[in-house]
């Protein structure tokens, strides 16, 4: 088809191409403003208040500047608009309105596919704190947050991903009224989690890197996103260890398997079951009575902790390290230095050992029993006086005395460090009594100088003794 702009006189006309292009250029370019349609056209120069645009170099139209974007109306450019209103015969185009129109249909197009469940496919466009920002389309950005780059520990996430890189992933959270969009790259990996009861079962052993030590214990890792923790207690059988004593990050080492949860990613390990427990093996080789040795681990105002084989700790009281009331565990006794003692209790259960120093010696009580028989006489030193009521006297390290107050001559006055020379009025081996008397020596030395006096003065003067004095019988 062809337009006839002239007839010449001979027969035949002149054709014009052109012409015709240029009709249905505008017929389509009306056809397509009436109805809304995108239009793609190319600037052509830039003038006031905006641009002037072109369909198909035939058709002018106006772009504002307020619905170009700048940056996209470089002369010669193509662009793609939609109409926004006809004046007479100029025609008010926009570039915004079209840009605007577009994303809304790929924001649709990505809501579809959230709808039915399906990955994304985006490109990260920043780094943000705990973070990147993935762009899709231009249309939604989406935060992937580290814990969700993938299954495994990751010891610098943020080099993880780099900006523009592509990434597939799947849609955890979208709020559309919001516009919150939260996405996953390990949602899209296999979980290792669901196979560790499996490959993982309890008592099992499995070798794994120490990946961080914390006070509370160690992490292990023993697969690409599966870790567990080591307990401080489950560190070592020895007290007083702590993770940080024992492990160090990237430490090879083999751990048994104590408890599995997988729907809560959650397992417990141990060093320590690797071995036996030795408080199990210590109650196989010894028995209560039996003597042991040990070294002082821990000195308390109470009493002494003596490690009597690695992992097995046991306590001597303060009463039962020596005879003696008066021992400074501090000053007879230094940590490290080895000890002899008596069992007194065991229970491996309840990690429960007790010891005895002193019941590797002799009661003193038992010893004494004869020498300190009611009416003996015994020599001591004053280690305490107590008011209005008397005085300890110590008889040697082990055994002190009750001196009683009316039991002291009225008129003599003692204090501490005094010695003095008393009579046994109460011995109590059961109760560990000792009691005392000065004033009942005091009147046996009379009595017996009395007698010593009367006796000779009879004799010299010829006098049966029993008729110059006669002294009361003693209460039976």
């Amino acid at each position: 088809m062809a337009i006839v702009l002239q007839k010449r006189q001979v027969g035949g006309c002149i054709l014009s191409v052109k012409k015709l292009f240029e009709i249905k250029a505008k017929e389509e370019f009306e056809n397509l403003f009436n109805q809304g349609l995108p239009l793609r056209v190319r600037v052509i120069s830039p003038v006031k208040g905006g641009y002037v645009v072109r369909y198909k170099d035939v058709v002018s139209a106006f772009l504002p500047g307020s619905q170009a974007v700048k940056e996209l109306c470089e002369p010669k450019e193509e662009i793609i608009v939609l109409p926004l209103e006809k004046k007479g015969d100029s025609y008010i185009v926009s570039q915004r309105a079209y840009l605007i129109k577009k994303k809304e249909q790929k924001k649709r197009e990505i809501e579809l596919k959230i709808e039915k469940g399906e990955p994304l496919v985006g490109r990260v466009k920043a780094k943000v704190k705990g973070g990147f920002l993935v762009d899709f389309d231009e249309a939604l950005t989406g935060y992937l947050p580290f814990s969700e780059l993938t299954h495994a520990r990751l010891s610098n996430p943020s080099e993880y991903l780099q900006v523009g890189d592509e990434v597939r992933v799947s849609v955890i959270l979208y709020d559309p009224i919001q516009g919150k969009l939260k996405v996953s790259l390990k949602a899209l990996e296999k979980d290792p989690w669901k196979e560790v009861l499996e490959k993982y079962p309890v008592d099992s052993r499995h070798f794994g890197t120490v990946v961080d030590v914390k006070p509370f214990g160690a992490f292990v890792e023993l697969e690409p996103g599966v870790e567990g923790l080591i307990p401080a207690s489950e560190v070592s059988w020895q007290r007083g260890l702590k993770p940080k004593d024992v492990l160090s990050p990237g430490d090879r080492v083999e751990v048994v398997v104590l408890e599995v949860k997988p729907e809560e990613k959650r397992m417990i390990l141990s060093l320590k079951r690797l071995e036996e427990d030795p408080w199990e093996v210590f109650a196989r080789e010894h028995k209560v009575g039996d003597v042991v040795s040990g070294r002082i681990k821990k000195i308390v105002d109470f009493g002494l902790f003596v490690e009597v084989r690695e992992g097995v700790v046991g306590f001597i009281h303060l009463s039962e390290v020596s005879w003696s009331k008066d021992l400074n565990l501090k000053e007879a006794f230094s940590e490290g230095s080895e000890v002899s003692a008596k069992i007194l209790e065991l229970n491996p259960g309840e990690r429960k050992l007790k010891l005895s120093i002193k019941a590797l010696t002799p009661d003193p009580w038992d010893l004494v029993s004869e020498s300190l028989s009611p009416g003996a006489t015994i020599v001591g030193k004053i280690k305490q006086a107590l008011p209005r009521r008397g005085f300890i006297v110590s008889i040697n390290e082990a055994i002190t005395g009750f001196l009683p107050l009316k039991e002291v001559p009225q008129g003599e006055r003692l204090k501490e460090g005094d010695e003095v020379k008393a009579k046994v009025i109460l011995f109590d081996r059961e109760k560990r009594r000792l009691h005392l008397s000065i004033e009942e020596l005091k009147k046996e030395e009379e009595k017996k100088l009395a007698e010593e006096y009367i006796k000779a003065q009879s004799a010299s003067q010829g006098i049966p003794i029993g008729k110059v004095l006669k002294f009361p019988r003693e209460p039976k």
